[in-house]
């Protein structure tokens, strides 16, 4: 009996902890499903929460669609602007490079006229280069042609001397040929006459073509007096003599024709003389 009782004790108190395991876990279980209730209100809540934000995106997709389409047009049409434009700008771009082509080409031809044009500048230049030496020859001539001058005019001055001279030797001939007029009759006294002025002519070298009046005084100082003494002279003689005084007298003149005009003057070919003194003049004026 006592066995029994302690059993049922023992069953009891099996029971006992049976139950309070159960309620243990019933507490446990029904704190658990709560914890399970709070997440699934709140995933419902969420849940709702997205379908909310679900149907705001159909919304908006809808929204999207519609503007979508809208702007699809927009953008097909800016894209046909585009390509319009993009046209035109490719047209203007062919006839930018069509006029860039045409530009260099300028620029080539304009180069290449530069280039004609630095080398007539250096041409140019090589002509100022010889005028400028020409210049200097030419003022080497003129300080020349200057002493040239003053010499002429020494020249002028010994002739006018000489004129003068030469009237007075004329008045006295003059004067002695009066006298000798009265001596002698008229046939005699023209015959003197003609004699003495073919004499006189023949005396004045200055008839030669090349003879000045310095020359002529030159001449005379060296003992030549009359064209029959110049023309038996050899040209070496006469170039020594012009060239004792003054050398540059053989650079402006030639006297190689003076022995022949001095000898027809001296024979009295007066018409052979006057032509070949022009012929000379001539020759001398083309040299």
């Amino acid at each position: 009996m006592q066995i029994l009782n302690n059993n049922f004790l023992i069953l009891i108190l099996l029971i006992g902890n049976l139950f309070v395991g159960l309620l243990i876990m019933y507490f446990f279980a029904k704190r658990k499903y709560t914890s399970y209730e709070g997440k699934i209100d709140k995933l419902e809540k969420e849940n709702e929460d997205l379908n909310k934000k679900l149907k705001n995106l159909e919304k908006n997709y809808k929204e999207l669609d519609s503007s979508s389409n809208t702007n699809i047009e927009e953008l097909k049409n800016q894209k046909q602007e585009l390509i319009n434009y993009v046209n035109k700008y490719d047209a203007a771009i062919k006839e930018l490079k069509k006029n860039m082509i045409e530009k260099n080409n300028q620029i080539a031809e304009m180069n290449e006229q530069i280039n004609n044009y630095a080398d007539e500048v250096r041409n140019l230049e090589n002509h100022m280069a010889s005028a400028a030496e020409t210049i200097k020859n030419c003022t080497s001539e003129i300080e020349i042609s200057k002493i040239t001058i003053k010499e002429l005019k020494e020249e002028v001055t010994d002739l006018e001397k000489f004129n003068d001279i030469q009237i007075l030797r004329a008045k006295e001939a003059e004067n002695r040929v009066k006298e000798l007029w009265d001596k002698s009759n008229e046939k005699d006294k023209v015959i003197y006459r003609l004699k003495s002025r073919i004499g006189a002519m023949q005396d004045n070298f200055s008839i030669i073509s090349g003879i000045g009046p310095k020359i002529s005084t030159l001449l005379r100082n060296a003992g030549i007096t009359t064209f029959k003494q110049l023309s038996a002279l050899g040209i070496e003689e006469i170039q020594s003599i012009l060239e004792a005084e003054n050398p540059n007298l053989l650079r402006l003149t030639d006297p190689t024709s003076w022995p022949e005009q001095a000898k027809m003057a001296s024979t009295e070919e007066w018409d052979a003389l006057d032509t070949y003194t022009k012929e000379v003049r001539t020759r001398t004026q083309y040299k």
